[in-house]
């Protein structure tokens, strides 16, 4: 009879060690798939609320909006009448323009020349260009202004990549071309650039309403004071929900995607974010429960407890300093170790 126990004894020892190993496991390749992204956008929005600031001020927005719609006309407005919003905007005397439109097709003739005209009467005015649509890595279209306005102004991509939830986290700094490479909106909003293909995470933690904003309709009939204009970033896009481009906004609700072009140029413009990823959460929490389940009894539990309230406090301090790091792969850890032992511990007490 002793050797069915001793059988029991050396697979009881081996026990914590498996389950040790398939958590590791199973955890690191939860975060290597990518499959945190669901769990870890929703403890994104957390953070964001806790941290939240307002926005700088030095970018206002010029609402295409409901009233503009009803008191300057039905979308999309004649060349000539655009034209006379980009001189108003540059009598201002604005930092910039940016305009998040990108006139690809042709119009009436003598419009789209007025338009041409009042892109060559005024400085630093930047209008759009689309390099790719679609899911995930999308499809080049290479969607950009006609020449005879390219010529009198400066492109910045507009293109974003948003995720089942139609939300965007990460913005590219520019996107290359055949040609040549073309700085993102958020970049030449900020005046940040990097000639590179990288993503940086957006700072949810400003708030939208806190962006200036002004109606299109406002400006062009004087009812709106231009001298706030002065010195500012001027940035024209569609507001009005009729107009589409709309997205959520992670924890804000939907809006229109100005508003994401907005706030990644806060976020470039408070410091040059840092995202750090899943890996050093996990190897936390990996060293964590390593010593927990060797501690045992309430000194493992104190320290698994410890290293939870850890993944989820440090990037909330970390954030403030523009430094982003995920944790669900790291809580996976925890949890998947603090359920093994708990069942054990029910089955040894059974």
């Amino acid at each position: 009879m002793r050797w069915p126990f001793r059988r029991n004894r050396e697979s009881g020892a081996k026990r914590p060690a498996r389950m040790l190993a398939w958590a590791l496991v199973l955890g690191f390749l939860y975060g290597l798939a990518g499959g945190i992204e669901y769990d870890e956008n929703i403890l994104r929005v957390a953070p964001n609320h806790i941290n939240q600031r307002d926005a700088s001020g030095d970018i206002v927005l010029m609402g295409i909006d409901e009233k503009a719609l009803r008191e300057v006309g039905r979308w999309p407005w004649p060349r000539g009448r655009y034209a006379e919003l980009i001189d108003v905007i540059g009598a201002a005397k604005p930092k910039q323009q940016v305009h998040d439109f990108m006139f690809p097709e042709a119009s009436n003739p003598e419009e789209d020349a007025k338009l041409a005209a009042a892109l060559e009467r005024n400085d630093k005015v930047t209008i759009g260009y689309f390099l790719r649509a679609g899911a995930q890595g999308g499809q080049v279209e290479d969607v950009r202004p006609l020449p005879m306005f390219a010529r009198h102004a400066q492109m910045a991509s507009i293109g974003i990549r948003y995720n089942y939830a139609n939300e965007v986290w990460t913005i590219p700094y520019s996107a290359q071309t055949e040609q040549e490479r073309i700085p993102s909106l958020a970049s030449v909003l900020s005046g940040v650039r990097l000639e590179s293909d990288k993503e940086f995470r957006v700072n949810y933690a400003f708030r939208p309403d806190t962006i200036p904003v002004v109606s299109a309709a406002d400006l062009l009939t004087g009812k709106a004071d231009a001298n706030r204009l002065a010195g500012k970033t001027v940035v024209v896009g569609p507001t009005s929900i009729r107009l589409g481009d709309q997205y959520k906004l992670p924890g804000w609700g939907m809006t229109s995607g100005v508003y994401i072009h907005i706030i990644g140029a806060e976020t470039l413009s408070a410091r040059r974010p840092t995202d750090v990823g899943w890996l050093p959460g996990f190897l936390l929490a990996a060293a964590s429960v390593i010593a927990a389940v060797k501690l045992g009894g309430r000194r493992g539990v104190g320290l698994m407890t410890g290293a939870s309230l850890a993944l989820l406090t440090l990037p909330l301090l970390l954030e403030r300093s523009q430094i982003f790091a995920d944790v669900t792969a790291g809580l996976f850890v925890i949890v998947w170790v603090s359920v093994s032992l708990s069942i054990n511990q029910m089955k040894r007490r059974g």
